[in-house]
């Protein structure tokens, strides 16, 4: 929680800057994927993995970034996926974009928290006890943003979510998107 807050503070104030190399984001996907097949078996989720058969160009990125954002999408998917639901990763690549998608057969987002979810210290639903504050998915928009990278979702509620990662293939400042 506080590494989270000083990293949105840095970055509100312009002192935080993305450490970027080539980076491999099929291994850094499947290694998230990997990381997070336990706490599903343990609800009984089923996960999946799509990743191209042929090597994919190398990104430019803060890894460790862009590994924090894929982590707190599957937290979230897990935590809101009941037992025996389902979880969906794919990867694909071109030569400009890298894209991840993370779907899930969880509680789904109505559209009005969709407008909020991004929002620090938003929770949609405050029924759930969670130990989450609402700063994960504040924290991957902003890491986004800081690469130029986009994140937009999709959700029925009852029926799952799908989030949308596309990050560029080589390092930008501002706001592109994809």
């Amino acid at each position: 929680l506080t590494e989270d807050l000083l990293t949105l503070a840095r970055s509100d104030n312009g002192s935080f800057a993305p450490r970027t190399s080539p980076t491999e984001l099929d291994t850094l996907v499947l290694d998230c994927y990997e990381a997070f097949i336990a706490p599903a078996k343990e609800k009984n989720i089923t996960m999946n993995i799509s990743l191209p058969d042929e090597n994919v160009p190398k990104a430019d990125v803060d890894g460790e970034r862009i590994k924090q954002v894929i982590s707190v999408i599957l937290s979230n998917a897990v935590s809101y996926t009941p037992e025996g639901g389902k979880i969906d990763i794919a990867y694909t690549a071109d030569r400009s974009w890298h894209r991840i998608r993370i779907s899930d057969s969880g509680s789904g987002i109505s559209d009005e928290d969709k407008e909020h979810i991004f929002e620090r210290f938003y929770q949609a639903d405050t029924s759930r006890s969670s130990e989450g504050v609402g700063l994960g998915l504040s924290l991957v928009r902003r890491i986004l943003d800081m690469v130029g990278a986009h994140i937009d979702v999709s959700s029925v509620p009852g029926e799952g979510s799908v989030f949308r990662v596309s990050i560029p293939s080589e390092a930008r400042g501002g706001n592109e998107h994809g």
